[in-house]
């Protein structure tokens, strides 16, 4: 993950572009947030303080340790859209567990403050762990959490997160009604989805200044492909463990996890239903009898 971005970074570097925009799905979405770090630790002044804007789709860094410049954007992040797959949620299987979301913390340029970080230096303790200093940088940068409660606090600018119906692979392209990859599973009706955040990915990178050579592969709007994610809501209840998601056991095992805390410790997560807030009573995601409160930031439900 970290040579993939630093490639990304160079190549962006090079370029010599007055904005950078990065697109990418999971550890995709992971790497454009690394990347961005490098451009801001490594690049010489005017690359430091190019804008870089990210559609993030569903950043899952996968097992072992979160770094800290993955739990937290840079000063040189201008815009920030994470999209989140809701159904992900199935624990019972051990796989939807290991595929936990990354929610990066919003710099100071999206809170109206002080936008200067301190870059961490390796120090013997990291280096006896064997972390390198990349892995490190942004440790000691760590600023307000995104999902912890705090009704007081102004909504960040340029930080927009979306919860949407479907499984980590079906808000990339992946139209199976289980999200595998059985090519006997597909259903017609899944695709609303992923035509979707193709969509929101064109017009938000158009409005960051990308120029597309080819029109838009999606006829259908916006609205319609809402519409009807909603009207054939079944098939992604089905994905994630039901219509309702209260259970029997414990730990809500068909809930997702997601979280913006850094380290080691897979437990260091929050219920997706808790930070999110109420979902639209007009709009389909199932929760449990169990949700309650909601995070700093304002969610939009697709």
């Amino acid at each position: 993950m970290p040579a993939l971005a630093l490639h990304g970074a160079n190549i962006s570097a090079a370029s010599k572009a007055e904005t950078i925009n990065f697109i990418g799905h999971s550890r995709g979405a992971c790497e454009a947030i690394i990347a961005a770090w490098f451009l801001y630790a490594y690049g010489d002044e005017k690359v430091r303080n190019t804008p870089i804007n990210i559609f993030a789709i569903d950043p899952v860094p996968g097992f072992g340790a979160w770094y800290g410049l993955l739990t937290q954007l840079p000063p040189n992040v201008a815009n920030y859209v994470g999209i989140y797959a809701w159904d992900m949620s199935n624990n019972i299987n051990g796989i939807d567990h290991a595929f936990q979301a990354v929610v990066p913390r919003p710099n100071g340029r999206m809170r109206g403050e002080d936008n200067e970080i301190h870059i961490h230096d390796q120090s013997w303790f990291n280096w006896l762990k064997r972390e390198p200093s990349w892995s490190v940088m942004a440790n000691e940068a760590q600023q307000k959490d995104p999902l912890a409660p705090d009704d007081n606090y102004p909504q960040p600018q340029g930080y927009e997160l979306y919860a949407c119906r479907g499984r980590h692979g079906t808000v990339a392209g992946n139209t199976t009604s289980d999200g595998g990859y059985d090519a006997k599973n597909l259903n017609s009706n899944v695709a609303a989805v992923p035509e979707l955040i193709y969509k929101m990915a064109r017009g938000y990178l158009t409005q960051w200044g990308s120029q597309f050579s080819t029109p838009c592969a999606v006829e259908t709007d916006v609205l319609a492909l809402r519409q009807h994610i909603h009207m054939f809501h079944r098939e992604f209840d089905l994905m994630g463990g039901g219509e309702t998601r209260t259970s029997k056991l414990t730990g809500r095992p068909y809930v997702r996890r997601i979280s913006s805390i850094h380290g080691y410790r897979p437990s260091n997560t929050y219920y997706m239903e808790d930070v999110v807030g109420n979902p639209p009573y007009k709009l389909s995601y199932p929760v449990t009898t169990e949700r309650q409160g909601k995070g700093w930031v304002n969610w939009k439900f697709l």
